[in-house]
């Protein structure tokens, strides 16, 4: 296959021009002078200008040429070791001998399309950086991160009172670890890891609400060696009302709803005594009777939570009041769902109960978006497969899903397998407790008002790096994103609504000074802190050697169509040559032959 190396609108140019200098050279010989080698001559030089012009170019069996690209961290031992017969590029904040600087990977990429195997060496590339290599691409000489937090996840968005947890790990080198969180009214707790240990989780409660930075600051061995910046955007607390409804009272029941009366959420219970008979509790909220549910009733509450065991057990009744409730706007939450196989029915059906290899029970630590790991907890051996427009809200390390939702109608309902939560807080562990409940109830909810649901990353954020901006926002919108940085400048995000959920939409954000940024759709706004390209070494560093593990090994195994073939230019010398001997013969012609009779004299005749 033939391609041209000049963009096409020039090539078309460069072809029209080739067509109308032949045509008027032809036109302009005497009959008796076109003798038929003599248009294909003037043809050939017409072809001969054209291609060299717009650079043909066929594809072609690559062969196997490497390179060498040496990122941050790399040995200068290691780098001699692979430099021997290659080509040598070197990143930003790397150093070696003899290579050629590569500002972007992307321009590398472009400039050396005749390499067909890259070779990296030291912490690796981003993400979006080692995609744009062609070819295979291999991690010839990985270097360690450098000593420091190597992953931290926390939420971006709270309510008053909720407490901000931040959960990771460092690269401590071997040696013993301190960690501090530190708030804007000073410190708020520290950890000391024992040598060998890298996992952390801290915990603050924000004191009043608005944007805050708070700082996570490491020592190694006594020495300090970073200070980094984790942001939060504190807003009012706005807990909904809650309808419960439970076939019998349990631990579950009393652990959730000690907590809702913490929080000073409006809760009504309801307990099934015999068939007909059913006890209520109520706090903060007017006693009810929610013997018979209807839509008056469910108007009342933002969230109807209904166990597992007793959703199977309502009257007919009550299901088509709940289904029709979800539709209009309220929430549905169905934890410790029945056994695997079950038909949930509306507004149930887009998930599915499935059982896990063929275990009885399971210890998961779940965790999620923004969400930091849960306590482990040991349940039933299921897992749920959510369909199209379903939204996993928490996995566990396997990357099953434990908790998921799904839009029904103006409302949604979502489900869980975590059975027994209450045993956290048996066990002291009420803050996955709470996070974990906190989760579910925020993403089913009735929302107050036409709200946009933000969903934004919980790890830090960098200048000059492309940030994925999700959000939930009611499907008939036509959305318009907005960010204002710390200039003071306000531009638009081009936003693609998702083709399966029409709720969600998808940006992306690059900013372009480190500061707060406020993003805003309608009258919903978030705020984001973006860090300095110099900040969380370790966790870039880390970020880098898994981004550019998983391209080594994806590259090794199954190389992609483009290291197979590449386009090869056609030697420039060849189309000199038609160039020349066409010319050569139109003189030759010219020179000796003379002009047939009839036509136009030649140099030297007489007329």
């Amino acid at each position: 296959m033939i391609r041209f190396l000049e963009p096409g609108g020039w090539v078309v140019a460069y072809a029209v021009a080739a067509a109308a200098w032949l045509a008027w050279a032809v036109r302009v010989e005497a009959p008796g002078r076109r003798a038929a080698w003599r248009v294909a001559a003037l043809a050939a030089a017409a072809g001969g200008l054209f291609l060299l012009a717009a650079r043909p170019a066929s594809r072609a069996p690559a062969r196997e040429r490497g390179a060498i690209l040496v990122t941050p961290g790399a040995s200068p031992a290691a780098v001699s070791a692979l430099a021997a017969g290659s080509e040598l590029f070197v990143m930003p904040g790397a150093s070696a001998r003899g290579a050629a600087p590569a500002r972007d990977v992307a321009l590398l990429a472009r400039d050396r399309p005749e390499v067909t195997h890259w070779r990296i060496a030291g912490v690796g590339l981003a993400p979006w950086d080692v995609e744009t290599l062609p070819g295979r691409v291999s991690f010839a000489a990985p270097a360690a991160p450098r000593p420091g937090v190597d992953r931290a996840v926390w939420p971006r968005a709270l309510a008053l009172g909720e407490e901000l947890v931040v959960a990771g790990s460092v690269a401590t080198g071997g040696g013993s670890a301190v960690l501090e969180l530190a708030g804007p009214a000073g410190g708020e707790g520290a950890v000391e890891l024992a040598p060998g240990a890298t996992a952390f989780e801290l915990r603050a409660r924000p004191r009043r609400e608005g944007r805050q930075l708070y700082r996570l600051s490491l020592a190694l061995d006594g020495v300090p060696v970073a200070s980094e910046a984790v942001d939060v955007a504190v807003g009012p607390r706005d807990p909904p009302a809650v309808l419960w409804i439970e076939g019998a009272p349990g631990f579950e029941t009393r652990s959730v709803k000690g907590w809702l009366r913490d929080v000073d959420a409006a809760l009504v219970v309801r307990s099934r005594v015999s068939r007909d008979r059913f006890r209520h509790e109520a706090f903060n909220h007017e006693p009810v009777d929610a013997g018979r549910l209807t839509p008056e009733l469910l108007a009342g509450f933002d969230l109807a939570v209904v166990d597992g065991g007793s959703w199977s057990a309502l009257p007919r009744s009550d299901r088509e009041a709940l289904r029709t409730a979800v539709a209009a706007g309220l929430g549905l939450l169905m934890p410790a769902v029945a056994e695997p196989g079950d038909a949930l029915g509306a507004p149930f059906e887009g998930f599915e109960i499935a059982a896990v290899a063929d275990l009885e029970e399971r210890e998961v630590r779940g965790s999620g978006p923004g969400l930091a790991p849960l306590a482990p907890l040991v349940i039933p051996a299921r897992e749920i497969l959510a369909g199209p427009g379903g939204r996993v809200l928490v996995r566990d390390e396997a990357e099953r899903a434990l908790a998921a939702v799904s839009r029904y109608g103006r409302g949604a309902a979502a489900i869980s397998v975590l059975a027994g939560t209450y045993r956290w807080v048996l066990r002291g562990e009420a803050p996955s407790h709470r996070r974990y409940w906190s989760r579910l109830l925020a993403a089913v909810a009735r929302p107050r008002s036409l709200a946009v649901e933000w969903l934004l990353p919980g790890g830090p954020v960098f200048v000059d790096e492309p940030l994925a901006v999700a959000l939930l926002a009611p499907a008939r919108w036509a959305l318009t994103v907005t960010v204002t940085g710390p200039e003071g400048g306000t531009r638009p995000l081009p936003t693609v609504q998702d083709v399966v959920e029409p709720r969600l939409w998808r940006a992306e954000l690059r900013p372009r000074a480190a500061g707060w940024h406020r993003l805003t759709a309608g009258d919903a706004e978030s705020w984001l802190w973006v860090q300095e390209p110099s900040a969380w070494p370790a966790w870039r560093d880390r970020r880098a050697l898994a981004a550019t593990s998983l391209r080594a090994a994806r590259g090794a195994a199954a190389p992609g169509p483009a290291a197979a073939r590449v386009a090869r230019p056609w030697p420039r010398g060849g189309l000199l040559a038609l160039l020349a001997t066409a010319l050569a013969a139109l003189w030759a012609h010219e020179r000796w032959l003379g002009a047939p009779p009839g036509g136009r004299p030649t140099r030297g005749s007489t007329a």
